[in-house]
Formats: C-alpha cells, sequence, structure tokens
C-alpha cells in the first residue's frame, strides 16, 4: 500500500504494484483500493501470479486495480504462470506469491519497464 499512498503525492516517473493486497484480510487490515489511487497520475506496471494463492491478492483483482488507477496516464497488465511447485503457505516467498523460481524473470521485466518510463 506505500507505492499507493506515496505515489500520489512524490516525483516519481512510474509505479510498479507486485503481488498487491486487494482483498481484505482476517485482520481487516487496509488494501491498496483503500489508498488514494485516483492521484497518481504517472505510468504504472501491475505484476502477479496467475496462480497466486493467497486470500488477500487474487490474481482476478488486477483489473480491479487497474480500475481504480483512473487518472494514471498509461497502465500495464503482466499476469506470469509457471515457475517452481510452492513450498510453503500461499502467501509466502516460496510460493506463486513470490513468484518462486521465475523470480530473475519477473525482476527483468520490471526492471526493462522501469527503464522504458525514464525520458
Amino acid at each position: 500500500m506505500s507505492v499507493a499512498n506515496h505515489t500520489g503525492f512524490l516525483l516519481v516517473q512510474g509505479a510498479v504494484f507486485t503481488a498487491t493486497i486487494t482483498d481484505v484480510s482476517d485482520k481487516q487490515r487496509p488494501t491498496v483500493l483503500d489508498a488514494p489511487l485516483g492521484k497518481i497520475k504517472v505510468p504504472c506496471l501491475i505484476v502477479h501470479h496467475k496462480e497466486d494463492g493467497c486470500s488477500t491478492t487474487p490474481s482476478e483483482d488486477v483489473i480491479r486495480l487497474a480500475r481504480a488507477l483512473e487518472n494514471t496516464v498509461k497502465i500495464k497488465i503482466w499476469v506470469f504462470d509457471g515457475g517452481k511447485e510452492a513450498e510453503g503457505r500461499d502467501c509466502g516467498p516460496l510460493s506463486e506469491h513470490g513468484f518462486y523460481g521465475l523470480e530473475e524473470k519477473v525482476v527483468r521485466a520490471i526492471t526493462d519497464w522501469m527503464h522504458a518510463q525514464i525520458p
């Protein structure tokens, strides 16, 4: 949620949302959708894994997040698939939630996108 809260107020050239919390957990903590997403005007990249099993980051919510970023100049959504078989809990780093087995590919894709945003 930090990127969502800060991007609308800081001078940045883009924002990246990865495995973003969009559904309320049993602890009732705020989600990214509670942040002032309408203030974000820079290009945004939403990165998710198709099989993310974390209950607070369902992959089908990437569209909901994109719609909430209503004032951005450009939105790109990348949904990855594959990787290694999960080891541990659904919300942990060694699962689809953490892009397990795809880390290098995902980081490279995000980095390339970030470099493309620099004028």
